[in-house]
């Protein structure tokens, strides 16, 4: 898995950070506070939603997607605005790492591997992992694990599966795409990874499950968790 290769790229929420469950909450609340009930899957909507939509302004033209499917009594730019207060003290108190991804990451770096974190959530969610949310500036520090290598929406055009930000990773970390590997949890994400030619490892995420046996065809490894990665790290 690691043979040959000198950079790990990683996914952030649902593969670095425990945060997918936290955006249905979220999205819950959200369409609860525009006068609708919210559907058993609005999870899977918005994933649906997501991977269908990757351009633009994305997660505005999420909140208008909300708005019409449970005809909302706010606007699309009140439900974007509304849906970033209500995620605050989620990621600032709530959200934690995925076991083991501090251990995991403080080996690699002191193996001397290039990490580079991209993502196409927005840099304002990445700024509180990095500076605000205690759980994980206990645990690590993520500016010194990656330095500068961090890609995210404002840094790209379009979202995943479209292979942009994975693209613009290896260039990032002055890499061959064959001496890249990518840690993914979501379908969306490992086909991006796969579409910019590169190896993929699909840490399992329970959110993912809809998608399992999709992405049991095309991950390149499948693991359990980060104390998994750990292992085989330590074993090379």
């Amino acid at each position: 898995m690691f043979k040959d290769k000198k950079t790990v790229i990683f996914d952030v929420d649902g593969t670095l950070i425990d945060s997918i469950g936290m955006w249905n909450d979220v999205d819950r609340q959200l369409v609860l506070s525009g006068g609708g009930k919210p559907k058993i899957t609005i999870g899977e909507d918005r994933d649906k939603f997501l991977a269908e939509n990757t351009t633009g302004e994305i997660y505005l033209n999420y909140a208008e997607f909300l708005r019409t499917s449970y005809d909302l009594n706010k606007t699309k730019e009140e439900l974007n605005a509304l849906r970033n207060v209500i995620s605050l003290d989620y990621l600032k108190n709530q959200i934690d790492l995925k076991p083991d991804a501090d251990v995991l990451l403080k080996e690699l770096k002191q193996r001397g591997y290039i990490l580079v974190m991209a993502t196409i959530g927005s840099r304002w969610v990445i700024d509180i992992y990095l500076n605000e949310n205690k759980n994980i500036l206990n645990k690590i520090d993520l500016k010194e694990i990656f330095g500068s290598n961090i890609l995210t929406k404002d840094n790209v055009t379009n979202k995943k599966p479209h292979p942009e930000v994975y693209l613009k990773a290896i260039e990032m970390a002055k890499s061959m795409p064959q001496e890249c590997l990518v840690v993914e949890d979501s379908l969306s994400g490992i086909q991006a990874a796969k579409n910019a030619g590169l190896s993929v490892v699909c840490l399992y995420d329970k959110y993912s499950d809809v998608d399992r046996s999709e992405i049991l065809k095309i991950s390149d490894y499948n693991v359990s968790g980060f104390g998994e990665l750990y292992q085989r790290v330590r074993k090379r």
